[in-house]
């Protein structure tokens, strides 16, 4: 049970998620690449959508 549990832990961590803006996956943990700047698709953007649930 204990080794799944670290699967899952090390496939969160490596998860990556399509930036439309600059059209590349990007890690998620490490977030969006200009997070102060202009981004047309950041209400549907994963990327910025985690960030903000992680602030709650």
């Amino acid at each position: 049970m204990e080794s799944r549990d670290n699967k899952n832990e090390e496939k969160n961590r490596n998860e990556k998620v399509w930036c439309e803006k600059f059209k590349e996956y990007i890690e998620l943990k490490r977030g969006c690449k200009n997070p102060q700047g202009y981004c047309p698709y950041r209400d549907r953007c994963m990327l910025f959508i985690s960030l903000k649930m992680k602030e709650v």
